[in-house]
């Protein structure tokens, strides 16, 4: 990871980059990201990947990253990044609450898209209600 000139923290294995004014801007309480890496594939945390670093700057500020599980149909992994631990990893579901048949996903997955979704109705801009609620549905 090396900070851009322009006030962003750059991480070049991933090629994303949070801009520091981003984070002095009024409150919100997640940044979604939805891609994956469909050659990278995961059934344990990836903790040690540098986005992790940016989950991790951005959760101090209290802002929640979550992160889609993957469209490759995979049911034992997850693709990169939602491999990280510090972030809420999403997966795609149908009408039964299962895995679509197009996601990907592990016991990473913290919650369905339609979870999710009605979570963020209920608990709103408070990341940590949000982590809180995670963690409970991992121990169901």
């Amino acid at each position: 990871m090396h900070h851009a000139p322009f006030g962003s923290i750059c991480d070049a294995h991933s090629n994303t980059s949070i801009s520091t004014a981003t984070l002095a801007a009024p409150k919100f309480a997640a940044v979604n990201i939805s891609l994956s890496a469909a050659d990278s594939l995961f059934d344990t945390p990836c903790d040690n990947d540098p986005m992790a670093n940016d989950v991790d700057l951005l959760r101090s500020v209290d802002i929640a990253t979550v992160i889609s599980a993957g469209n490759g149909g995979d049911k034992t992994k997850v693709g990169w990044p939602a491999c990280i631990s510090n972030a809420i990893t999403v997966a795609s579901s149908n009408l039964n609450d299962q895995a679509s048949s197009f996601s990907n996903f592990s016991s990473l997955v913290d919650f369905f898209e339609t979870q999710i979704r009605e979570l963020i109705a209920r608990v709103g801009n408070d990341r940590a209600k949000l982590e809180q609620e995670a963690k409970k549905l991992r121990k169901s």
